[in-house]
């Protein structure tokens, strides 16, 4: 291997930096969900005023096990680019719930990204949680388009294949 190809370029080390901060958020916020009791986050989501009052036990019991799942994928690198567009999929769906919200101004206590309790301890505006979700979806876009990084299984199990 030469030199040339083992050096680190700071794209590659900025995105490396990205996909553990994002996966990290959203491995975080699947457990807080799950290990909070599932009728707090069902009324966190009814707050919203968003979805049929038939899916909100549905999707309050989902959601936290997507954002686990391709969390952990995310973090590792591993189907990274799928995980990639799963994250901006939620992304975008909660940056439009946001603004439904604020245009309907509808009054919420916690946004719910982190469970009931953390989030309550936040004390987070929907206009910030809006913004904070926005900066994500440019880091997993910058992710995504780039090259798949040398520390991700991703990586790993390409250069076994060959």
């Amino acid at each position: 291997m030469s030199s040339a190809s083992s050096k680190v370029s700071y794209k590659e080390l900025i995105c490396f930096i990205l996909r553990v901060l994002v996966g990290s958020l959203f491995i975080t916020s699947g457990i807080l969900k799950l290990l909070q009791p599932t009728e707090e986050f069902i009324a966190l989501v009814h707050g919203y005023r968003l979805l049929p009052f038939a899916l909100v036990p549905l999707y309050a019991r989902i959601l936290p096990w997507f954002e686990l799942v391709l969390g952990v994928f995310f973090l590792l690198g591993w189907y990274q680019k799928w995980a990639g567009f799963g994250i901006a999929l939620l992304l975008v769906s909660f940056i439009i719930a946001l603004i439904l919200v604020l245009a309907r101004n509808i009054p919420l206590q916690n946004c719910g990204c982190f469970g009931g309790k953390l989030g309550a301890l936040l004390g987070e505006k929907p206009w910030e949680v809006l913004v904070r979700n926005f900066v994500l979806l440019g880091a997993v876009a910058l992710v995504v388009r780039n090259q798949i990084s040398r520390w991700s299984l991703d990586y790993w199990f390409s250069k076994k294949s060959l």
